[in-house]
């Protein structure tokens, strides 16, 4: 009799811890496992870049429907030095 009570009191210690280990697996809630599968989702992932992407055109067709401004300067620059100096720009007409 004594080693019946020890093989249910056996038996019943690994249904029971059966039971925990089982439980523990199911614990997690509907709504942890979608926060999860969320959050760790690489379709979702992608999808998200794109829109991302997707938005940052945005800002360039407000600028590209906006007003736009240009000017040209356009110059010479002659530098005085000795040579230039040395010759006259024009000629004078002569005395008669």
């Amino acid at each position: 009799m004594q080693r019946a009570g020890l093989k249910s009191r056996l038996l019943a210690g690994a249904f029971s811890a059966l039971l925990l280990t089982s439980q523990a697996a199911w614990s997690e809630t509907l709504a942890g496992a979608l926060s999860k599968a969320y959050e760790n989702s690489p379709v979702l992932e992608s999808g998200r870049a794109a829109l991302r992407a997707q938005d940052e055109t945005i800002p360039q067709a407000k600028a590209a429907m906006k007003p736009m401004i240009s000017a040209i300067a356009l110059g010479t620059f002659q530098a005085n030095t000795a040579q230039n100096l040395a010759r006259p720009a024009c000629r004078q007409p002569a005395a008669v």
